[in-house]
């Protein structure tokens, strides 16, 4: 009796597990971060490119190649960098603050004429 119920017990714990689709569960949520990830990045690109062209309607000198943006949206700054780059782009007074002292964790560089360089 003691061996059948040991059985019962061990049959219970995994036809559950074996019998649910759990691999095909896993795979759309983690596809779903991802989109949600990509989608947050594409609409902070646009709104990078935005704010450029409001900068440069504004009449904004890019040629220091500095931040244009310490956080635009949550978690991202926005930068201006020389192509190809140059000396100055990598001095940290030229450099979003907020990235450097990672109070945001992604950035986007365009280029002096708002060209995406780059986003992380």
């Amino acid at each position: 009796m003691k061996k059948l119920s040991v059985l019962l017990l061990i049959a219970t714990l995994i036809f559950p597990v074996v019998g649910c689709d759990k691999e095909e569960e896993d795979v759309s949520f983690e596809e779903i971060n991802i989109e949600d990830l990509r989608s947050e990045k594409e609409n902070t690109i646009k709104l990078a490119s935005e704010l450029y062209r409001e900068k440069k309607a504004e009449g904004f000198d890019f040629s220091a190649g500095l931040c244009l943006a310490e956080e635009i949206t949550e978690g991202w700054s926005v930068d201006m960098v020389h192509l190809p780059r140059t000396e100055e782009d990598d001095k940290p007074e030229n450099q979003c603050q907020y990235y450097r002292q990672g109070k945001t964790k992604h950035f986007i560089e365009l280029s002096l004429e708002g060209d995406l360089v780059r986003a992380k």
